[in-house]
């Protein structure tokens, strides 16, 4: 299979990741709007954050045991389908209930979709360049924060929330579209010997060494979802953000964690993913008690923070994957990559709702109240995390 023919896959598996993470992201820093219009509290605005990873965690485990009964491109199509209504439906839903019901609904959508590009990748890259090929898709989170999250905030600024989802719904058609035209039918995996997934699961869980390695991820994604959903929130409510304002720091923000992600892998290839990630993680101390913390409402000094903020939290993930995926055996990759996937998503849900239950939203002021403990609950976390991390570098020796 041609290299350019790879490239064009694997830009359309990247757009179709780009679809999904936008869809999640973009509840973020619609915070304020959503509780402004629907009346709710800080808590039950953490609700509907958490839905979409607490659902998505189950379906993209379910969906690995489907996975490999159809041909993917048919499969991964009626997702998207499916991806499609119900994110256009959130535009249409009149009450909170009507939302978290989709949310939940968009969010196994999106859960099935991970598992099933992870899937595609093997299927449509050659091994040697499918390292490159998955950084380009998770890039995905990064482009969304550059890209997707501004144009959907000014979207929302100029006319309203709800035209935020009929804009992804519009990007996920087109990728459907570019997915008939462009991907060929996946069915190589149907002529093999048939695997039972239930006992590919039982054997990746029931091996106690990759214990560690499920959980430094997600101990990283829990010590940051515990700040990352409210943030939008407390600068618009606490600081004075307007929309247009949000646009510019998610933008910056996302521009500069590219730049510093890549600067990270760098180091880790050079002096190891352990001590780069020691090293990240103990600075991003810094910026993440300052932000908790962050009382003026000078934009410049927002955007700084933010960067700060963004660059370090997010670069820890660089040597926590890179460690966690020299875990498994070639024969358990596709296994121990579903489970540590829906992991994260289920502790990013759990992180989500454990901050709305701390941090309250005053009935004098309308600002959120309490949202410095979470800080200290992040720092925590990633303290923990350095055990984890000692633990799953031992098991590679």
């Amino acid at each position: 299979m041609g290299g350019n023919k790879e490239n064009k896959y694997v830009l359309i598996l990247a757009l179709i990741q780009f679809c999904h993470i936008l869809d999640f992201v973009m509840m973020m820093p619609l915070g304020p709007l959503l509780m402004r219009e629907f009346s709710i509290s800080a808590t039950e605005f953490s609700v509907l954050i958490s839905s979409y990873s607490l659902s998505a965690a189950p379906a993209a485990l379910l969906s690995g045991l489907f996975i490999d009964l159809f041909d993917r491109k048919k499969y991964v199509s009626i997702a998207m389908i499916f991806f499609v209504i119900t994110t256009l439906l959130c535009s249409v839903m009149p009450s909170f209930t009507g939302l978290l019901l989709m949310r939940i609904c968009a969010g196994a959508c999106g859960g099935v979709l991970t598992a099933t590009i992870l899937a595609m990748l093997t299927d449509l890259v050659s091994i040697e360049r499918r390292g490159r090929a998955t950084s380009t898709i998770f890039a995905a989170f990064s482009l969304a924060s550059i890209i997707g999250i501004p144009l959907g905030l000014i979207i929302a600024d100029r006319y309203s929330y709800k035209w935020t989802f009929v804009f992804i719904s519009l990007i996920a058609s087109v990728t459907f579209i570019l997915v008939q035209l462009y991907i060929p039918r996946l069915t190589s995996h149907l002529k093999g010997e048939k695997t039972n997934p239930l006992l590919s699961y039982k054997k990746v869980l029931f091996t106690s060494r990759y214990w560690p390695a499920f959980f430094l991820p997600t101990t990283a994604s829990f010590s940051a979802y515990l700040i990352i959903p409210f943030i939008s929130t407390y600068l618009g409510l606490n600081l004075g953000c307007s929309e247009n304002d949000l646009s510019k720091v998610f933008f910056f923000a996302g521009f500069f964690t590219v730049v510093s992600m890549k600067v990270v892998g760098k180091l880790c290839d050079i002096y190891g993913s352990k001590i780069i990630y020691y090293i990240v993680a103990s600075i991003s101390f810094i910026p993440v008690y300052i932000y908790t913390n962050l009382l003026t409402n000078n934009l410049v000094i927002i955007i700084l923070v933010s960067a700060f903020f963004q660059m370090f939290v997010a670069g820890r993930f660089i040597p926590c994957m890179t460690i966690a995926t020299k875990i498994p055996t070639q024969g358990d990759r596709g296994a121990f990559m579903s489970i540590m996937h829906a992991l994260r998503s289920l502790f990013s849900g759990l992180a989500a709702l454990i901050a709305g239950s701390i941090i309250t939203t005053s009935e004098v002021t309308g600002q959120l109240e309490g949202f410095h403990y979470t800080g200290y609950l992040s720092i925590f976390f990633t303290l923990v995390s350095f055990f984890i991390m000692k633990k799953t570098s031992d098991s590679l020796v």
